[in-house]
């Protein structure tokens, strides 16, 4: 096998990436459905504050789906640039679900664990993300 068929792509990363495709669908769902229960049961305040938790809940899922679909191009392509966007895109999310599991208006124990496996998900693509990038740029330079 030579230097320029081997493959780099993580197979790991992308078996990750698969489950948290699902986990992020099935998250926007749940929290849904948790926005809908507070809103019926739940005394917000008239600032807005339930309203503006509803668009960062659908604008988490535009940048975490973009962000998902940036890593598994990149690491099935083998190309760096849809990687560090991916990877640029992590912290958004990492704020935006470190916002539901503290900061929200009214937090239930099913949030905490939603956003704790988001989290989870997050961290292991932070870890395999990076490795699959420096894996590609040390294979172009050679």
């Amino acid at each position: 096998m030579t230097a320029s068929s081997e493959i780099l792509s993580s197979l790991p990363m992308e078996v990750l990436l698969f489950f948290n495709r699902w986990f992020t669908l099935l998250y926007v769902l749940l929290t849904g459905a948790i926005f809908i229960y507070k809103g019926m049961y739940l005394p917000y305040p008239p600032t807005g504050a339930y309203t503006w938790e509803v668009v960062f809940l659908c604008l988490y899922y535009i940048i975490d789906r973009t962000r998902i679909f940036q890593a598994s191009k990149g690491n099935k392509t083998e190309q760096v640039f849809p990687l560090v966007t991916a990877c640029l895109l992590t912290l958004p999310c990492v704020i935006s679900l470190a916002y539901y599991i503290s900061l929200q208006t009214y937090v239930l124990q099913l949030d905490v664990i939603l956003n704790a496996i988001g989290l989870v998900f997050l961290g292991l693509e932070s870890i395999f993300g990076p490795i699959t990038t420096l894996r590609l740029l040390r294979a172009s330079r050679f």
